[in-house]
C-alpha cells in the first residue's frame, strides 16, 4: 500500500478539466441560479405575505384620518407634554392649544372643584354673537353630566351638599336632560352633546353651520382612599377651523416604521364613467419604491374636505378633478432576501474563486502538481478547495429555504387559525339552529292546541327548558305574554315594546291581505283594500317567509334583545291566526353557547378567550385572557376579523380575532405553531444534498489519503502499545509533521516500556516521586505522617528451602509478593520493599488526623493471610501505627530511597520477630493500632514483653477478626 503522502504528479487533461468543472464552474452556476431563485421567490412571498399587512395598515390609517381620532391625539399630545396644564385658565389654555397644535378653540370652560364653579371661560369672538349668554347653572351641570360627577367624593366638603341633590337615579336623569335640552339649544345642535371624558365626540350646530368637536379634559386629585375631581376644561372645536392637511400630516406620523403612508390623487377626474369603468381607485400596485395598496379617504374626512367643515359643498369641483387617496406602502427593503444586498459582494467573490481556482489548475496541466506543505497547511488547501463553494451554497440555501419556510408556516398557521374561527362560528350557526327549530316545534303545538284554549302549561313547561325570556302571542283582538320563570326577566322598554306590537301587527296584516287579495278580481278593489289595512309591501312578506322562525331584531338598534317570530296558521283552513314571536336577550344566548362548547373545545395547540362585548367594552368570559392591542381590536370591529403574528425566539404565534356579528360574543385565539416540513423550493431540496454529498466523497478520499491513513496508523500502534506490545511501531513513511510524530511515538513507547519494567522492581510511590523532570523535586527530604507499617513474611521459609527445589520456593515468594503489591494497591498502601521473605507494606494517613490508614492496614493483613493460605503458603505479620519520616533518603547525586523511616517502622519489624505458642491468625498488632481502629477489631491479649527502644514491658496482642460496619 502506497503510504507516501507527498503529491508529485502530473493529472491527465480530461481529469484536470473535469475536476476543475466540478469544483469550480458547476458550484458556482448552482449558487448563481439557486440566489436567483431565491431572490425572486422571497420577494414574491414578502409581497403575497404583506398584502394583508398593508389592509390592516390602510384600515388603521383610515381610523387615524378620523378627525375624532387627530383630536384625540393632538389633545393627548398637548396634557401630556406638561402638568401644569391644569393650572391654566380658559384663555390660556386656548392660547396655548392653538400654539402647540394649530388648533383654535371656538369655546373653553374651565370649572373647579368638584364642578361646583365656573372659573373662567373663553368664547371665540367671531361666534360670540351667535351663542349667546351661557348660563353658569346649565353649563356646570353639563359638565356635572360629562365627567359623572355625582359618583364621585367631594373634595372640598362644603361641595358635599350640592352634589348629594343629584345622587338618586331620578335626579341624575334630571340633570341629564337639563342639560341636553339647554345646549342643544344654545349650540343649535341637532342631538345632544355625545361626549365622555377624554374622549372627542362630533355632532352638528345649525347655529356654527357645520359639525362641532368636544373635548373634555378633567383633572383629578387621588389620594388611598379617594380620587376627586379637581378642575377640568372643556373645548369646542368648529370643524371649520382644522385643517385637513393637519389631519394627514399626524396620521402619517403615527404609521409604522416599516410601512410607508401618504396621500396621493386620483388620475383622472370623476365626471367620466368609462374613466371609472376602466381604472380602479383601489387596489394592489408592486412599484419601485414596494409594494402599495391605494385606497379610498375615510367618509368623514372627505366630508370635512369638501364642505371644509360646513354644511355645503366649498370644494366639490377641486375633489372631482383630483380625487384625494390614501397610499400605504411595503418598502422594498422589506420584501428583498436579506443576502440580496450583498449580492455583488457575492458576484466578486465568485470571479475571484473562478479566476484563482482555473489559474491553479492550468498550472496543473502544464506543470503538475508538486506539494510539500504542513498538515496545516494541507487542511486549510483542501477546506478552500472543498469545502468553500459548498458551503456557502448550502448556507444561502438554508437562510432562503428557512425564510421562506417561515413564510409558508405563517400563511398555514393564519389559515389553520381561521378555519377554527370559522368552526366556533359554524358551531354558533348550528346553536341558533336549535333555538329555530325549537320554536318551530312550539309554534306547531301551539297551533295544534290554540283551539281548544289551553295551551298555558303547554307554553310554561316549553319555556322552562328553553333561552327564551318571554313568548307572546298576538291575535288580531288580543295580546297575551308568558314568562320564563327560570330566567332573569327584564320587561321591554316602552319603545321596544311598541315597536315588537307594530312589527306583530303588520305580520298579521300581510298575510290577511294577501288571502283577501287573491279573491278579488277587481284590480281597483284590491287598491281601496289595501289602502284601507293596515300593510307592507311584499317584499317584508318575502323577508318574513324567508327567515320565519330565525332570530333577529325587530330594528337596526343596539338592543340586547333578538326575537323568532312565526305566524300561527290554522292547519284546517290554512289562515292566518295570530302571530308566536319568542323573546331572547343575546347575552343569554351567548352564554349558553359557550357552557355548550368549551368542553368540546379541542386545543390542538390553540388558546382561545371568549369576550363579551357592550360597544368596545370587553368583559372577560372565561378564565385565560389573551392581549388584544387596541388597534387590532379596531380593525376586528371594523372587519370581523383581524389577523397577526409574534414571534418570540424560535415560536412563531399566530392571533387572531373574530367578531360575531349581531351578537356580543367577540373570540381571541392563540395558535402556536408547530413547525413542519413545508420547503418553499421542492427542487432544491435533493438537488443540495446530492451535491454536498458528491462533494463530501470527493472530500473523504482526498483527506483519508492525507491524514487519516497516517492517523489510523498511529492509533492502530497505540491499541498494540495498550496491550502491552512494546515493540509496535506505525508504517508512516512521511517526512512531515506526520514523520515527527512517528519519531515521538517510538520514544513515547520506549519510555513506557521501561516504566513498566521499572514498576517490577520498585513501588508505584517511587515511579511517581521520579516521574517529574524537575530537580527540585529530587532533592533528599520528607515529611512527618501518621503511618501504620505492617510487615509480612513467610513461615518455615528455611525449614522449606531444605526440603523443596528453589524454583517452587522461588514461585511461591513470587506468588506472595504479587499477592503483598495487589492487596495494598487495593488498600491504599503500597509495597515499599522486599527484605529476604519479608514485605514491607506502607499505608500512609491521607490528611492530618486521619487514622483510617490503620482499619486498611488490618483489612490488608487479614485478605493477605487468608489469600496465601488457599495456596497453602503460612504466614507471620506484624503491625505498628504511629509518626514517620516519609520522603526520599540519600544524596542528590547519589542513590535515593523513596521510603519511610522512625520508630513505628522498627516496632512493626522486631513485632514480627515475636513467637506466639498457639496462634490463631499469627497477625501481632500494638496497642497504637488498636486504638486507631477505635473498636472495629478484635483482639486477643498474648503477654508482655521487652522490647528494644521500649522503657517498659509492651503489651502485645493479636488480631482476630475485623468489626466492618454495614453500609
Amino acid at each position: 500500500m502506497d503510504r507516501n503522502v507527498i503529491i508529485k504528479r502530473k493529472p491527465s487533461g480530461p481529469i484536470i478539466f473535469l475536476t476543475w468543472l466540478f469544483l469550480i464552474i458547476l458550484p458556482v452556476l448552482f449558487l448563481n441560479s439557486t440566489l436567483s431563485m431565491m431572490f425572486s421567490l422571497a420577494e414574491k412571498s414578502n409581497e403575497k405575505l404583506s398584502r394583508n399587512e398593508l389592509i390592516n395598515e390602510a384600515l388603521i390609517f383610515k381610523k387615524d384620518l378620523e378627525i375624532p381620532e387627530y383630536l384625540n391625539r393632538e389633545f393627548a399630545a398637548f396634557f401630556a407634554e406638561s402638568a401644569k396644564k391644569a393650572n391654566l385658565d380658559a384663555e390660556q389654555a386656548a392660547r396655548l392649544l392653538q400654539k402647540k397644535t394649530g388648533l383654535k378653540p371656538t369655546l373653553v370652560i374651565e370649572h373647579g372643584n368638584d364642578t361646583a364653579s365656573i372659573e373662567s371661560r373663553f368664547i371665540d369672538k367671531s361666534v360670540a354673537d351667535k351663542l349667546g349668554r351661557l348660563s353658569d347653572f346649565f353649563t356646570l351641570k353639563l359638565l356635572m353630566k360629562i365627567n359623572n360627577q355625582p359618583l364621585f367624593p367631594a373634595l372640598n366638603p362644603s361641595n358635599q351638599k350640592k352634589l348629594e341633590r343629584f345622587q338618586s337615579k331620578a335626579a341624575r336623569e334630571k340633570l341629564v336632560a337639563d342639560a341636553d335640552l339647554f345646549f342643544q339649544r344654545i349650540f343649535g345642535l341637532i342631538a345632544p352633546i355625545p361626549c365622555s371624558p377624554e374622549k372627542t365626540m362630533v355632532s352638528v350646530s345649525s347655529k356654527l353651520g357645520g359639525f362641532v368637536y368636544f373635548y373634555y379634559k378633567p383633572f383629578y386629585k387621588i389620594t388611598d382612599k379617594n380620587k376627586s375631581i379637581k378642575s377640568g376644561l372643556f373645548f369646542m372645536i368648529r370643524g371649520r377651523s382644522i385643517s385637513s392637511t393637519r389631519v394627514v400630516q399626524s396620521a402619517i406620523k403615527a404609521g409604522k416604521s416599516n410601512l410607508g403612508r401618504e396621500v396621493t390623487f386620483f388620475d383622472s377626474e370623476l365626471n367620466d364613467d368609462k374613466t371609472l369603468e376602466l381604472k380602479k381607485i383601489t387596489g394592489f400596485t408592486s412599484a419601485q419604491t414596494g409594494l402599495q395598496l391605494r385606497t379610498t379617504m375615510p367618509q368623514n374626512l372627505m366630508t370635512h374636505i369638501i364642505s371644509m367643515g360646513g354644511f355645503y359643498p366649498e370644494r366639490l369641483a377641486k375633489v372631482r378633478k383630483r380625487l384625494p387617496l390614501i397610499l400605504v406602502t411595503k418598502n422594498r427593503a422589506f420584501l428583498i432576501h436579506p443576502l440580496k444586498k450583498y449580492q455583488q459582494l457575492i458576484y466578486l467573490f465568485e470571479v475571484f474563486f473562478v479566476a484563482i481556482g482555473t489559474l491553479f489548475f492550468l498550472r496543473a496541466f502544464f506543470f503538475g502538481v508538486d506539494l510539500h506543505l504542513g498538515i496545516r497547511a494541507k487542511v486549510s488547501f483542501a477546506i478552500l478547495l472543498t469545502l468553500l463553494m459548498p458551503s456557502g451554497l448550502m448556507l444561502t440555501s438554508y437562510v432562503s429555504w428557512q425564510d421562506l419556510n417561515d413564510r409558508a408556516i405563517e400563511i398555514e398557521a393564519e389559515n389553520l387559525l381561521q378555519r377554527k374561527l370559522e368552526k366556533i362560528q359554524d358551531k354558533f350557526n348550528l346553536f341558533q339552529e336549535d333555538l329555530q327549530l325549537s320554536s318551530y316545534l312550539l309554534s306547531e303545538k301551539i297551533q295544534q292546541n290554540l283551539t281548544h284554549g289551553k295551551i298555558e302549561s303547554l307554553i310554561s313547561r316549553n319555556l322552562q327548558n328553553s333561552l327564551a325570556e318571554e313568548l307572546y302571542l298576538d291575535f288580531p283582538d288580543r295580546v297575551v305574554s308568558f314568562e320564563n320563570p327560570k330566567s332573569n326577566f327584564i320587561p321591554l322598554e316602552k319603545e321596544e315594546d311598541s315597536l315588537r306590537r307594530l312589527f306583530a301587527k303588520g305580520v298579521f296584516n300581510s298575510f290577511k291581505c294577501a288571502e283577501e287579495y287573491k279573491n278579488i278580481d277587481n284590480l281597483e278593489e284590491g287598491i281601496d283594500l289595501f289602502e284601507e289595512k293596515f300593510l307592507v309591501d311584499s317584499t317584508f312578506l318575502s323577508s318574513l317567509i324567508a327567515n320565519n322562525g330565525k332570530l333577529g331584531s325587530l330594528e337596526q338598534s343596539k338592543t340586547r334583545n333578538v326575537y323568532s317570530i312565526i305566524p300561527l296558521m290554522n292547519d284546517s283552513t290554512g289562515k292566518n291566526m295570530g302571530c308566536m314571536m319568542l323573546r331572547f336577550n343575546r347575552l343569554e344566548i351567548v352564554k349558553a353557547f359557550l357552557k355548550e362548547l368549551k368542553p368540546g373545545l379541542a386545543p390542538e395547540y390553540t388558546e382561545y378567550s371568549f369576550y363579551l362585548r357592550d360597544n368596545e367594552d370587553l368583559q372577560l368570559f372565561n378564565e385565560l385572557k389573551l392581549p388584544i392591542p387596541e388597534q387590532r381590536l379596531k380593525i376586528a370591529l371594523d372587519t370581523n376579523r383581524s389577523m397577526y403574528w409574534q414571534k418570540t425566539g424560535q415560536k412563531l404565534e399566530t392571533f387572531g380575532i373574530k367578531v360575531f356579528p349581531k351578537t356580543p360574543l367577540l373570540v381571541a385565539a392563540r395558535q402556536v405553531s408547530v413547525p413542519t416540513e413545508e420547503s418553499a423550493i421542492g427542487a432544491l431540496k435533493f438537488l443540495v444534498p446530492a451535491f454536498l454529498f458528491a462533494q463530501f466523497i470527493f472530500l473523504a478520499k482526498i483527506i483519508r489519503k492525507i491524514y487519516l491513513q497516517p492517523i489510523q496508523e498511529l492509533a492502530l500502534a497505540a491499541e498494540k502499545v495498550a496491550d502491552q506490545n512494546f515493540e509496535a511501531t506505525p508504517e508512516i513513511e512521511d517526512k512531515n509533521e506526520f514523520g515527527d510524530m512517528k519519531k515521538a511515538f517510538d520514544e513515547m513507547v520506549l519510555g513506557v516500556a521501561q516504566k513498566e519494567k521499572l514498576s517490577q522492581f520498585v513501588s508505584k510511590d517511587v515511579i511517581e516521586a521520579v516521574g517529574g523532570v524537575d530537580e527540585q523535586k529530587l532533592k533528599p527530604g520528607g515529611e512527618k505522617v501518621e503511618a501504620t507499617i505492617l510487615f509480612a513474611a513467610l513461615e518455615f521459609f528455611d525449614q522449606q528451602l531444605k526440603e523443596n527445589s528453589s524454583k517452587l520456593l522461588l514461585s511461591r515468594l513470587g506468588m506472595f509478593i504479587e499477592a503483598g503489591d495487589k492487596i495494598a494497591e487495593e488498600n491504599a498502601g503500597v509495597l515499599d520493599k522486599v527484605i529476604e521473605t519479608t514485605l514491607m507494606l506502607v499505608f500512609r494517613a491521607k490528611k492530618p488526623k486521619d487514622d483510617t490508614h490503620a482499619l486498611s492496614a488490618c483489612r490488608a493483613a487479614i485478605k493477605l493471610k487468608d489469600s496465601m493460605a488457599e495456596m497453602g503458603i503460612e504466614t507471620k505479620m506484624a503491625l505498628s501505627t504511629g509518626m514517620v519520616i516519609s520522603g526520599r533518603i540519600g544524596e542528590t547525586h547519589g542513590k535515593l530511597d523513596y521510603t519511610v523511616i522512625g520508630d513505628t517502622v522498627n516496632t512493626a519489624a522486631r513485632l514480627k520477630n515475636v513467637h506466639i505458642a498457639e496462634p490463631q491468625t499469627n497477625i501481632i498488632i500494638g496497642p497504637a493500632t488498636i486504638r486507631a481502629l477505635k473498636g472495629a477489631g478484635r483482639m486477643k491479649f498474648i503477654k508482655r514483653i521487652s522490647l528494644k527502644g521500649k522503657s517498659r514491658e509492651f503489651p502485645i496482642y493479636e488480631l482476630i477478626e475485623l468489626r466492618e460496619k454495614k453500609e
